[in-house]
């Protein structure tokens, strides 16, 4: 990890704090310029407003007429001296510069010493001047005194030693220096602790690779087929991938799809926010996904979910869509298994002797063998055959009764359907029939019908199951959402397909707690399909 003075952060800032040193100097400047300029107009206010008033005072008149200034007059002349914070000075004189009251009694009765109070004796309008006096250069006012006879009988100079005036400056361009210089250590301190703020939330690491980072993580996860959703912890959505807008099928709308796809499919599925789903199957429209959801914790404390959705339709669409593997071998399993069973029935009667019973159980084998044989007579197709024994082998095991019900027709080649396809219409109908009837009790069966025979292939599963929604019959047809164990649906999304595929049709008659009927027709040939 690079030293702080070598990062980024002090490469970009310091031009910045450079900058900002400047403008605040600049605005130093400015300001200390400004407070000078008020300093010498408050002195020459202050004494410009002093001399006036005095210069116009009745004590002062008569005191310049009467040629002295009794001992009231200078006590009052001195407390407006030591008040008064701009007025170092005050003298009055008459019109032969004759000082009448100066600060240092002493003085009084000699002549006035500076030279500039010539203008004012000749007449001169009020007037301020800066010049030599008794001790140190003043900044002075001058300003005559008139009789009642509008006669000038001497004059009032009112001074602020420059010492003064350069002192009070000091003083501000001080107060200003620290005010700038806090401020700049202030905003120094808060630009460090910003800077480390921003590398600890970084880790470390430069903007520059944080954005190839970013950019790398977003080409990673735009080439990944599973689905991403990250939520925080009140579940508002932080990030999805491209796949997941995808399987959800946004159109567009994706902010507003995933949400509710959250809402109405994911958290129904949580009893808290924090709980973990491992491999949960759902059926998203047309699609069957796995759903994984892996709470995130910082500190032992839930900050959100990741949710995984994986596309699991091309696998089970090669398993048995395009081959119906499944479904043959559970038939072969069935049929085989309960064979095996027969004839271990059969070898034990003979064997302890019971040959009329033998011979009885036999008999029931055959009426069973009786349905086998209409079965391979109404379905010539020996692959469907074959299923359909193998299924009503497992309805046997299940406990279910199952019948294919008279008038059934299969021809070797029905010209609707592909073998592959036939099988796995047939095999998800009788699966989602028998899972419709798993918490069933009493009598349970299933029945199919399929007939070929009247420009159309016709397949019909009916269940006495507990039937289902209106809700739900709409999510099946429609290829909304249906979790695996809710009954029929999830097999349904193969045939679906398949039907869509073919332009064929799937009709759903329920009523809850009666059963339901499943019913698939297709009217185009597959020679007419292949030529679109």
């Amino acid at each position: 990890m690079k030293k702080l003075s070598d990062s980024w952060v002090m490469k970009a800032v310091i031009p910045y704090l450079i900058l900002l040193v400047a403008i605040i100097s600049a605005a130093f400047g400015i300001i200390s310029a400004i407070q000078l300029e008020r300093i010498t107009e408050q002195v020459d206010q202050s004494i410009t407003e002093t001399g006036s008033y005095l210069a116009s005072g009745p004590m002062i008149v008569d005191a310049l007429e009467k040629g002295y200034a009794d001992e009231e007059l200078i006590k009052y002349l001195d407390e407006i001296v030591r008040v008064n914070e701009y007025v170092d000075y005050l003298v009055l004189a008459d019109n032969h510069a004759i000082r009448i009251y100066h600060p240092n009694h002493e003085m009084i009765g000699a002549k006035f010493n500076g030279g500039d109070e010539q203008a004012i004796l000749e007449g001169s309008e009020p007037y301020i001047s800066e010049h030599m006096g008794t001790f140190e250069i003043q900044r002075r006012y001058f300003q005559a005194v008139y009789d009642d006879e509008d006669s000038q009988i001497g004059f009032v100079m009112t001074s602020c030693y420059i010492s003064s005036i350069q002192a009070m400056r000091r003083e501000a361009i001080t107060s200003t220096a620290v005010f700038f210089a806090v401020s700049l250590l202030l905003v120094l301190a808060a630009a460090l602790f910003i800077l480390l703020r921003v590398r600890r939330v970084l880790f470390g690491y430069e903007p520059y690779q944080m954005a190839e980072m970013f950019h790398r993580r977003e080409e990673v996860l735009g080439t990944l087929k599973e689905g991403l959703i990250l939520v925080n912890g009140a579940w508002d959505i932080q990030y999805y991938s491209p796949s997941a807008a995808e399987l959800i099928r946004a159109d567009g709308q994706n902010e507003k799809a995933i949400r509710e796809f959250l809402d109405q499919v994911i958290r129904p599925m949580i009893r808290r926010d924090s709980d973990r789903i491992h491999n949960k199957e759902i059926s998203l429209r047309d699609s069957v996904v796995l759903v994984d959801v892996i709470p995130v914790h910082e500190n032992e404390r839930y900050t959100g979910s990741l949710i995984l959705l994986n596309d699991r339709t091309e696998t089970m669409r090669m398993a048995e869509e395009l081959t119906g593997v499944k479904h043959i071998v559970e038939a072969l399993r069935s049929t085989t298994h309960e064979q095996k069973n027969k004839l271990h029935v059969i070898l034990g009667l003979l064997q302890i002797g019971e040959t009329q019973k033998a011979e009885e159980y036999i008999a029931h084998i055959t009426e069973e063998r009786e349905t086998d044989s209409r079965i391979l007579s109404a379905v010539e197709d020996r692959t469907a055959a074959a299923l359909l024994l193998g299924k009503k082998s497992r309805a046997k095991e299940l406990g279910i009764h199952f019948d294919l019900m008279k008038g059934s027709h299969l021809a070797a080649d029905n010209g609707y359907l592909t073998t592959e396809e036939l099988i796995t219409v047939i095999g998800n109908l009788l699966e989602n029939a028998y899972e419709a009837l798993e918490k069933q009790t009493g009598e349970r069966s299933v029945a199919l019908y399929i007939n070929d025979e009247n420009d159309a292939l016709l397949i019909a599963c009916d269940d006495n199951g507990t039937g289902m929604s209106e809700e739900t019959r709409q999510n099946i047809l429609h290829g909304k959402y249906t979790t695996k164990g809710e009954g029929h649906g999830t097999g349904l999304v193969l045939v679906r397909q398949i039907l869509e595929k073919c332009h064929g049709s799937l009709e759903i008659e329920t009523e809850e707690g009666e059963g339901s009927s499943f019913t698939v027709t297709v009217t185009e040939k597959i020679s007419q399909r292949s030529t679109l």
